[in-house]
């Protein structure tokens, strides 16, 4: 994370073991979520740089993360067909 007023570095954010393919903010600006080759989805909160979830999904690698409007919900969908959906505030796999 840059700041953008002077270009420093201000935060790195660590987990997925590949190249990340999405990355999604959360509407009320408190989380970020990515996808990568490495098949999980991670989630970050973005003031303290913790990661909160690693979510690993059984059918493979996740193209695409986005937030639900509340930013209650993270959706990943890929390759296979499937779309699976967390609850973050809970952190389990809702459907």
């Amino acid at each position: 994370m840059w700041d953008l007023q002077d270009g420093s570095c201000v935060r790195v954010f660590t987990g997925h073991t590949g190249p990340l393919y999405s990355l999604s903010v959360s509407p009320d600006g408190k989380r970020f979520a990515s996808t990568g080759e490495d098949g999980h989805v991670a989630v970050y909160d973005i003031m303290s740089g913790q990661r909160t979830e690693f979510l690993k999904t059984e059918d493979g690698v996740k193209y695409a993360v986005e937030f639900s409007c509340d930013s209650k919900y993270i959706s990943a969908g890929g390759a296979a067909g499937t779309v699976h959906v967390w609850d973050v505030t809970e952190g389990e796999r809702s459907g």
